[in-house]
């Protein structure tokens, strides 16, 4: 398992990030992802009948951002340790898929 982390990216991005995980899936044969999200596009994830974990999003949080990001690497931390992820990707943007041709070596 590989938990891919799209906390904070733009809920318009998602499918197109989704997309090309899967693909980069099929061509490595290497890792099983699971994604974690900050906004509701379970739907999207479900589709490709990737497990998926929900977060709280930054605006979504009630106190200070430092407070936010501790939080969000706890769970982050507790995620993969439940999953037994040999690793955690995080994806910002379409383009950083590239990141997941690593977990082939």
């Amino acid at each position: 398992m590989v938990v891919i982390d799209l906390v904070g990216v733009d809920p318009g991005d998602v499918p197109a990030i989704l997309r090309s995980v899967a693909q980069e899936q099929l061509l490595l044969a290497s890792f099983r992802p699971v994604i974690v999200l900050d906004v509701d596009r379970l739907g999207d994830v479900r589709a490709y009948g990737f497990p998926v974990e929900l977060t709280l999003g930054r605006d979504a949080w009630p106190g200070l951002v430092a407070e936010w990001e501790e939080h969000t690497a706890k769970r982050l931390i507790a995620i993969r340790r439940y999953y037994r992820a040999i690793e955690l990707v995080t994806l910002s943007t379409p383009a950083d898929t590239w990141r997941l041709r690593m977990l082939a070596t």
